[in-house]
């Protein structure tokens, strides 16, 4: 038998009437694993390469949140003339579907479409969907709470049966008040107050964006198409929209954060992390 000097390892061994085999060396995989660094196998994140999820502060979403609340009382006064002028009605076909088909995004039936895929083709961010559904269900969840006890009529009320619009001289003439009548408003005619698609388009860009934070301009971008659906086809008022989208960046944007239900979520996105092992100790580590 003719024995070669080891390579890398490997023992080549030739033998007549036999094929070359090779044997991997028992020593070298010892020493290669006493090498090994502990913590590697209790982040695999960094194993790959990968930092750890690491959101937007908070202050940004409030500041975001505050300025559409702004936003929302300086439009107050201007809700029915931009009813007036900005109705998609005369606007190109193909843009009025455009904007027309963006409402997929803010409502439930789009939602869940998002999520199948995201379990379907990424399985590796599954473990992002609870904070996903939470971002995209509290929001809304709030808005119809709202809604509930605050009774304004929507811009589609002041429409005749053909479709031509009588909107009253001023906005304060929208209001009907704060639990008017008797009981609950649940009424559709009377639920402007604020926009539920909004806040769920803006709350789901969020939390796509955690996700997929290359993608946050597309999300953002598709949230303002939404937005302006809800608003040219007459569905809310531009302040609702405005109050509806802050609703989305305050309460999605602190669910994004490493406390409360996001902190729950984040133990289960990572469920080997120990407190000794946040997203900032390992930064340090990495530094």
């Amino acid at each position: 038998m003719v024995r070669r000097k080891p390579e890398n390892g490997f023992l080549h061994c030739k033998s007549a009437g036999h094929f070359a085999r090779f044997r991997i060396s028992y020593f070298s995989i010892v020493l290669y694993i006493s090498r090994m660094k502990p913590e590697t196998a209790h982040q695999p994140n960094q194993i790959c390469g990968q930092r750890p999820q690491r959101p937007r502060p908070f202050w940004q979403h409030i500041a975001i949140g505050v300025g559409l609340l702004l936003a929302a009382w300086f439009v107050l006064p201007l809700d029915v003339l931009i009813a007036e002028n900005g109705s998609s009605k005369d606007w190109p076909g193909d843009l009025r579907r455009v904007i027309k088909l963006s409402e997929i995004f803010a409502h439930g039936f789009g939602v869940a479409l998002i999520v199948a895929a995201i379990w379907l083709l990424a399985t590796e961010k599954r473990k992002y969907l609870p904070r996903l559904i939470a971002c995209v269900a509290f929001p809304p969840i709030t808005a119809h709470l709202v809604k509930l006890v605050v009774v304004r009529k929507r811009p589609t009320e002041y429409l005749d049966h053909w479709l031509q619009p009588h909107y009253p001289a001023s906005t304060a003439e929208t209001w009907e008040g704060v639990l008017a009548g008797s009981g609950l408003n649940v009424q559709y005619a009377t639920q402007a107050f604020p926009s539920a698609h909004a806040a769920l388009v803006c709350g789901l860009a969020i939390g796509l964006a955690f996700i997929y934070p290359k993608g946050r301009s597309l999300f953002v971008f598709v949230a303002i198409l939404a937005c302006i659906q809800r608003i040219t086809f007459l569905a809310h008022w531009t302040s609702d929209v405005f109050v509806g989208a802050s609703l989305g960046f305050l309460i999605a944007g602190g669910l994004v954060q490493n406390w409360g239900i996001g902190y729950l979520c984040g133990r289960l996105e990572n469920p080997e992390s120990t407190p000794a092992t946040t997203t900032d100790t390992l930064e340090r580590r990495a530094a």
